[in-house]
């Protein structure tokens, strides 16, 4: 196989991993693709494990919700206003909207990726003597 053709499946390669990785993520995430975003009022606090929060707001059908969740960024105190991301179709889901989830998977193909685009990179390049 040339070298140019290797470069090209290797750039391929690449590509095709960081799009994985970004399918992963947004299925680890998926309210900061489909959340709708208001601002929530804590109205209790829990250390945990694991911390949780407990929040109401109100959806923009003008629906009054009372949810908890453990997608949260630290462990703001009650009565604090905080900004939130909510799914439409289930307003119970709710998270911080600072809230980014940790995919090790995700993490994994994005350096797989970066690693064979340094490949498709560097590897056809000849050193100089």
């Amino acid at each position: 196989m040339s070298t140019s053709r290797r470069r090209w499946l290797l750039v391929v390669c690449a590509v095709a991993l960081l799009l994985a990785a970004g399918a992963v993520w947004q299925q680890a995430n998926p309210l900061a693709v489909a959340g709708r975003p208001t601002v929530a009022e804590v109205v209790a606090a829990s250390p945990g494990p694991p911390p949780t929060l407990t929040v109401r707001y109100t959806t923009n059908d003008g629906e009054t919700v009372r949810a908890s969740t453990t997608r949260i960024v630290g462990l703001p105190e009650p009565g604090t206003e905080l900004p939130v991301l909510y799914d439409p179709s289930d307003p119970q889901q709710v998270a911080m909207a600072q809230y980014r989830p940790s995919s090790p998977v995700a993490t994994v193909l994005v350096a797989a990726s970066l690693v064979v685009a340094s490949a498709a990179w560097f590897g056809g390049r000849r050193r100089p003597r």
